[in-house]
C-alpha cells in the first residue's frame, strides 16, 4: 500500500431500469471539495496495482504528490476523476506528466505508445 491512498467500496443501486453507481456525495466522510469532475475513456491494453471496475466498484483517493496512471484490461473502461480544483491548462506546474516508458516508475505498461 502507498501511504495516503484510500480505497472506498461504493454503493450500486440496481432495479429493473438499470443501475445507479454512486461516486461521491458532499456528506461522505472522505469528501473534501472538488473543482471539476471529468471522465476518461480507456482502451484495452492502453507502485500499486488495483483491479477496479463494475465488479469491484470503488473510489480511489490519491494524495497530492503521488504519481498515478491507468491502463485498460477490458475492451473499454470509463474513469471518473474529481480533483479538488479545476485543471487549468495555463498552469504548467499544476500537473507533472511522467513518460511511462522512461522507467522512473517500475511498472510494465505492456502497450506501445506512439
Amino acid at each position: 500500500m502507498i501511504q495516503g491512498v484510500k480505497i472506498i467500496p461504493l454503493k450500486k443501486i440496481p432495479d429493473e431500469r438499470g443501475t445507479i453507481f454512486h461516486m461521491l456525495r458532499s456528506s461522505d466522510p472522505h469528501f473534501t471539495k472538488f473543482g471539476e469532475i471529468y471522465f476518461s475513456k480507456i482502451y484495452k491494453n492502453a507502485i500499486m496495482e488495483l483491479f477496479i471496475g463494475e465488479d469491484n466498484y470503488s473510489l480511489v483517493i490519491i494524495p497530492v504528490g503521488v504519481a498515478n496512471g491507468h491502463k485498460g484490461i477490458t475492451e473499454t473502461a470509463i474513469l471518473a476523476s474529481a480533483p479538488d480544483i479545476p485543471y487549468d491548462l495555463l498552469q504548467k506546474d499544476e500537473m507533472i506528466r511522467i513518460d511511462p516508458l522512461n522507467c522512473d516508475i517500475p511498472y510494465n505498461w505492456d502497450i506501445v505508445y506512439k
